[in-house]
């Protein structure tokens, strides 16, 4: 098992034309601020060696949509 989740891995995490790997933001919409998503840090423990270029982002349904927008393209994320 753990085979399969080096290899999706090493699929998803390319590098870009400055020899870079790619940024990757997991984001998670929660019902509310106290809940959190415990499958993006999941997602973010199994990839092992690469976890310096996943970074995790929360936001709940009640807040607006533009703000959310907002802080994931401030963020600059590749994938």
């Amino acid at each position: 098992m753990k085979l399969k989740k080096e290899v999706l891995l090493k699929n998803v995490l390319v590098k870009r034309n400055d020899g870079d790997f790619m940024k990757i933001l997991l984001i998670g919409i929660n019902a509310k601020y106290i809940h959190s998503n415990p499958a993006i840090y999941s997602l973010k423990a199994c990839a092992g060696e690469y976890k310096n270029n996943i970074e995790i982002a929360e936001y709940t349904i009640n807040q607006q949509a533009e703000d959310i927008r907002r802080d994931i393209y401030l963020r600059k994320p590749d994938v």
